[in-house]
């Protein structure tokens, strides 16, 4: 009878044990959420004259260098911005007024990876307009997720779904706007995914047609893990190719050359590569690399244009 007493005292024990566990992973998990809905719910533009807000030089990386000198990149696959611990804290030292806060994210990292996130320096973005040196573009009280010393600084769709975005392909420069430059069409619907809790929000994806198949909507990306690709299917789909598919000799990766595609009214023909093993959506499109002539996507309008005589 003591023994019997004591094997459910022993039960008992490890139910509560495991109830608390749930319960404080519960907790963290809503925690977590309820920090990631107030994350950039408070940053605010400030407007200057002129419609040009920003141009910057893009290398193979995606990168792109402002006039100060810095280099961020510019990921459409990124739902969050970020900046590195050792960056934050020289910007401090410069002058600029960054405060650090404490937090506790479950979000997913710039190549979609879910990471569990602790700090959040809130500072002011600028850009400097090269054309009018003394005019800048202001976003207050930013939320950057803080990356360790070292890491790369992200501009993501939290702060990229605000602008007009254009990319001059000769000059190889990327512009910011608020409004759509003159000279440009539509010639496509993006779908932009409001920011939210799990999954693809925080997102563009444009509908692509490859291979003469079904309309697949393929997001956009344009992350170091893109930087060589122009569309990316899962591997699974390599017997889809209607024609040849070989493998890579850089990359090891299997390529379909010269793959048909249409995108609107428009039609044109691109690489596709078939992988699993890429960090970013199973379906996507870096259009940095995939448009060969000027072209804008309008964020805020949801859709994507290029220019009228520019071919």
């Amino acid at each position: 009878m003591g023994n019997f007493a004591f094997e459910m005292t022993t039960t008992k024990k490890i139910l509560l044990s495991l109830l608390i566990i749930v319960l404080i992973c519960v907790g963290v998990y809503g925690y977590s959420v309820w920090q990631l809905s107030r994350l950039n719910t408070s940053y605010r533009f400030m407007e200057t004259k002129g419609n040009l807000i920003a141009s910057f030089t893009c290398n193979e990386e995606n990168s792109v260098v402002q006039p100060t000198g810095n280099t961020v990149y510019l990921d459409l696959g990124s739902r969050h911005s970020f900046i590195s611990n050792d960056d934050a804290l020289k910007l401090r030292e410069l002058g600029y007024p960054v405060e650090f806060h404490n937090t506790l994210l479950i979000t997913t990292d710039w190549v979609g990876r879910y990471r569990l996130f602790t700090k959040i320096a809130r500072l002011d973005v600028t850009f400097i307009n090269p054309q009018l040196p003394d005019s800048t573009f202001v976003i207050h009280d930013v939320d950057l997720i803080v990356l360790p010393d070292g890491s790369p600084n992200i501009l993501g769709m939290d702060l990229l779904s605000n602008f007009v975005i254009e990319r001059l392909l000769p000059e190889n420069v990327v512009n910011f706007y608020k409004q759509v430059p003159p000279g440009y069409t539509t010639v496509s619907r993006l779908k932009i995914y409001d920011m939210g809790n799990t999954g693809t929000t925080g997102r563009a994806a444009i509908s692509l047609v490859v291979n003469d198949e079904d309309p697949h909507d393929y997001y956009l990306t344009t992350g170091r893990s893109m930087s060589q690709h122009e569309l990316v299917q899962p591997y699974n789909n390599v017997h889809t190719a209607t024609s040849r598919v070989d493998k890579d000799p850089k990359t090891g990766l299997y390529t379909q050359r010269r793959c048909r595609v249409n995108f609107g009214d428009r039609l044109r023909y691109s690489n596709v590569v078939y992988a699993d093993t890429i960090h970013t959506d199973k379906y996507s499109i870096n259009p940095l690399r995939f448009f060969d002539q000027d072209f804008v996507l309008d964020m805020p309008g949801r859709r994507l244009l290029v220019h009228k005589t520019r071919e």
